[in-house]
């Protein structure tokens, strides 16, 4: 059977530590597309996060994002499939940042939204250079994320929290997402909610 579709991961396989192509990498995907096969980026990121360079690449006409909570057609820029996180379940994580006093990002139609301070600082989270100018690059602040995130409950992609190292230093937590579901949630740097087909909640 012929290879029809190659679907993968961004952040530290398609893209090197300083978030490019490698030659190789180029040179492998283009092999790719002159045999017709569909070149497929899979990646917990929003669709405004992923790289200019991938989504105009010739062969990539969709992206797969949160986690395979959205996908987005590359040509008209809009998603054609959507997996929304049920209201409790955002109740839920929304009274776990509460708890636990932590960064909440949350995903609306492939845009990300982050708290206010976060977004003007991320380096006070522990956020590597690179990646706080990522984070000011790509996330839209909001004062009250809590609130927006109620407010706009029924639209949300994807909800990741953002906690220093050394808060949580215990290692991992369960949390309640939803009836009869649970989700262990590694707090080493990033845990994120996206809602996948089976309808159980992943957390990366």
């Amino acid at each position: 059977m012929s290879i029809r579709l190659i679907a993968s991961d961004l952040d530290g396989t398609l893209l090197t530590d300083c978030k490019e192509l490698s030659p190789k990498t180029r040179e492998v995907l283009d092999l790719a597309v002159q045999h017709g096969i569909y070149i497929v980026p899979a990646t917990g990121r929003s669709f405004h996060s992923i790289p200019e360079m991938i989504r105009n690449y010739p062969g990539v006409e969709y992206v797969i994002t949160a986690n395979g909570g959205a996908v987005y057609s590359v040509r008209e820029g809009k998603r054609v499939y959507q997996c929304l996180l049920e209201k409790e379940s955002v109740e839920a994580a929304i009274a776990v940042r509460k708890r636990e006093n932590m960064v909440l990002e949350v995903v609306i139609d492939g845009v990300p939204y982050a708290e206010e301070a976060y977004v003007k600082d991320p380096i006070q989270y522990l956020a590597t250079e690179y990646g706080a100018k990522y984070i000011k690059a790509t996330r839209k602040p909001v004062k009250d994320i809590c609130r927006f995130a109620q407010k706009h409950a029924e639209e949300l992609d994807s909800i990741s929290f953002v906690c220093r190292y050394e808060d949580k230093a215990d290692g991992s937590r369960t949390y309640r997402c939803r009836k009869g579901k649970d989700a262990s949630v590694a707090f080493e740097k990033i845990g994120d909610f996206n809602r996948g087909s089976n309808g159980f909640w992943r957390c990366g």
